[in-house]
């Protein structure tokens, strides 16, 4: 509850004497460890109904039971969706009410409407390069739905399978930090198992310079979450977001294919490498009359290396 946070807050800040400007909700889908409950569910039409959903034989898998009742008698079954969006409204007004500041609220669980509180943290994701990719169109779907403050866990949290080659995990990572450059929330958090990898030197250098790069771009990424504050545009954006209705452009429809490229802001097209040994990647250049469309070799008519 909104009590319940503030005093936390408030005890956090006497206790420890630290402000605290940060709040990150976690497993607030809600998230349980058991399917409904430790004694189970109702057994109600609601909490034995089945959908075909992939891997959730049932709607209480890891999560309340859907007969359960909230306050003001409110199924969780029709509010589970908002449950994570209510969250952040209340922790957001208790944050404010004790910092009276600007301060920084994540959650694991968002809902339209969420962007105006909070930002959304992709943590449960695996150190694989398919994961790196989703990365960015979750990445991209979360700001049209005008929730900017978004980004995956740089490197995967978890391991998705035994690991037996640490030189093809360091360059995932080093991938991953530079893709991560441009994410609009960069952050790292790391699972036990995570934690333990220790990387190169040449590594470590690698990462760091994609760091300071990431530094350097600060002041323009503070204006495009001020453009996104102000005026609702995305911090970053699929390419279709920026061409498809140029007129110039002819509605070029190539753009609603690309989901590798994004744009960073309105000048900054960004192509990362997303497979492990490559050292060039093909970029689509949208023809806009006015820019640099072609390399000495190659026309941008046609994807360039």
């Amino acid at each position: 509850s909104r009590i319940t946070f503030y005093h936390l807050v408030s005890w956090f800040e006497a206790s420890v004497g630290i402000n605290a400007e940060y709040g990150y909700l976690g497993d607030n889908e809600p998230s349980t460890a058991s399917d409904g409950s430790v004694e189970g569910c109702t057994g109600s039409a609601l909490d034995t109904s089945v959908y075909d959903l992939e891997n959730v034989p049932k709607l209480s898998r890891k999560t309340v039971c859907p007969s359960a009742l909230h306050h003001g008698n409110l199924r969780h079954y029709d509010v589970h969706n908002i449950y994570g969006w209510k969250s952040s409204v209340v922790s957001h007004k208790a944050l404010s009410s004790v910092i009276r500041e600007r301060h920084m609220l994540l959650s694991r669980s968002t809902y339209l409407g969420s962007g105006v509180h909070t930002g959304h943290f992709i943590k449960e994701n695996s150190a694989t390069w398919e994961d790196m990719k989703h990365s960015i169109v979750a990445m991209l779907n979360y700001n049209l739905y005008n929730i900017p403050l978004v980004g995956a866990n740089i490197c995967g949290y978890r391991h998705a399978v035994k690991r037996d080659n640490p030189a093809t995990e360091e360059e995932l990572c080093i991938r991953w930090y530079q893709l991560a450059v441009f994410y609009p929330l960069a952050k790292r958090f790391t699972s036990e198992e995570t934690s333990q990898v220790k990387f190169s030197n040449a590594t470590e250098d690698l990462i760091d310079a994609a760091v300071r790069e990431r530094y350097r771009l600060l002041p323009t990424l503070y204006t495009l979450f001020y453009s996104a504050h102000t005026r609702g545009l995305p911090v970053v954006s699929p390419l279709f977001f920026d061409y498809l209705n140029n007129k110039e452009v002819l509605g070029d429809k190539e753009v609603l294919q690309i989901d590798t490229q994004f744009m960073f802001g309105e000048g900054i097209m960004v192509a990362p490498v997303l497979l492990p040994g490559v050292k060039t990647v093909a970029v689509y250049f949208p023809e806009v009359p006015g820019t640099i469309t072609s390399t000495p070799s190659t026309s941008s008519t046609n994807p360039v290396t």
